[in-house]
């Protein structure tokens, strides 16, 4: 699943009055936005599969667009822990933005799933000596 402009401007405007981290990554670079952020869900996860998950959590896509920029650009072990704490804190928010446990709830549970299985979709770089 990928994204038009108009649906991450969208996505970025209600992050922003949710009050959510990282909105600016995707609204500064928009072309890169549009070629990395794809919903919930790493790049080789299949359409299908990116699908379910999307509409078992719809409001909570929106938290996927500054995360989906951070796992691009990757990183160590530390910039991952902050990539994924991003994600638990913005799903939280966005729950408390729309008065909803349910998306409290969903956002720990995909956020457990993102810390097992998600090493495999984040972009590790290598610190190298200066």
């Amino acid at each position: 699943m990928s994204f038009m402009q108009k649906q991450i401007e969208e996505m970025i405007e209600v992050g922003r009055r949710a009050g959510l981290w990282g909105m600016d990554l995707a609204a500064s670079d928009m072309p890169l936005a549009l070629l990395v952020c794809n919903g919930i869900g790493a790049e080789w996860f299949p359409d299908w599969l990116r699908w379910l998950v999307g509409v078992i959590c719809p409001s909570l896509i929106v938290i996927s667009l500054p995360h989906d920029i951070e796992y691009f650009r990757g990183g160590g072990i530390r910039d991952r822990w902050i990539a994924d704490w991003h994600f638990l804190c913005n799903g939280l928010r966005i729950a408390w933005f729309y008065k909803s446990r349910k998306v409290a709830a969903k956002t720990v549970v995909l956020w457990i799933i993102l810390r097992i299985f998600g090493a495999a979709a984040f972009n590790w770089k290598r610190n190298e000596a200066k």
